[in-house]
């Protein structure tokens, strides 16, 4: 919920600022300033191209968690890449999604931070009847019981709501170590 208010916000924000960027081509373009006109749009063209990004899963619950952790990552110079295609019919609701995509990519993100090259890759698809989630990311170390979280109390809490969501729906969860990534793959049948 907090993640889908925190981009609602900054939807509203960038169209607040967006109407005083109007305002102002309007107001080159009553003093016949169009050379002022084409650079502005040229360059707004390269902002936009460079740092306008959205995901389009065909989930709106998955499209909003991954676009706001990908704000996270991108905040903590972390490559974040999604290759995420999901099937009309997923057996998740949207609640249970987002506890599992949530809790997940926050985990990956928070382990990332601490490589050189950090990196969080997120795959969702279904093959032959099987939904499939598979979160890989840059990490030292495995261990949940090192944590770096300030609230120690509640660590490991999330990890616990993601599997247990999956097994209430007689799916896999597993996490293991590979080289420097961890990778966190779920299969639930659909």
């Amino acid at each position: 919920i907090v993640d889908l208010e925190n981009t609602f916000e900054l939807w509203k924000t960038q169209i607040h600022d967006y109407k005083h960027v109007l305002l102002n081509l309007q107001h080159m373009a009553d003093d016949k300033r169009y050379e002022e006109i084409c650079e502005f749009i040229k360059t707004e063209n390269q902002r936009v191209g460079n740092n306008m990004v959205y995901y389009k899963t065909g989930n709106s619950t998955a499209d909003v968690i991954i676009y706001s952790k990908g704000e996270r990552a991108k905040a903590a110079n972390i490559t974040y890449i999604v290759n995420s295609q999901l099937p009309e019919k997923i057996p998740l609701n949207d609640m249970e999604l987002a506890v599992i995509l949530g809790n997940l990519l926050d985990n990956a993100i928070e382990a990332a931070k601490e490589m050189q090259n950090a990196f969080v890759e997120v795959t969702i698809e279904e093959e032959n009847r099987v939904f499939y989630i598979e979160i890989r990311n840059s990490a030292k170390r495995l261990s949940f019981d090192e944590s770096s979280k300030e609230d120690k109390e509640h660590h490991g809490l999330g990890l616990k709501s993601a599997e247990k969501i999956v097994k209430n729906k007689k799916g896999q969860f597993e996490i293991y170590k590979e080289d420097d990534e961890v990778v966190v793959e779920i299969n639930i049948p659909n």
